[in-house]
């Protein structure tokens, strides 16, 4: 439980760094690959992550 509890208290760290590091470093200089699917928990993640996209190739299975 207390590891639960770590997890959410650091949410809102984690929030600022995506804010911050992005601005001060840049992009990525690395691909990223995103991997999931229709019924996936994360699949509203997945798809913000699609729109800022540069280069980006969907396969599918």
């Amino acid at each position: 439980m207390r590891a639960g509890l770590e997890l959410f208290r650091a949410l809102e760290r984690n929030a600022e760094d995506n804010r911050r590091v992005p601005a001060e470093e840049g992009k990525l200089k690395m691909p990223v690959l995103g991997l999931g699917g229709t019924a996936s928990f994360f699949l509203p993640i997945a798809e913000k992550m699609q729109r800022p996209r540069e280069r980006f190739r969907e396969t599918g299975a």
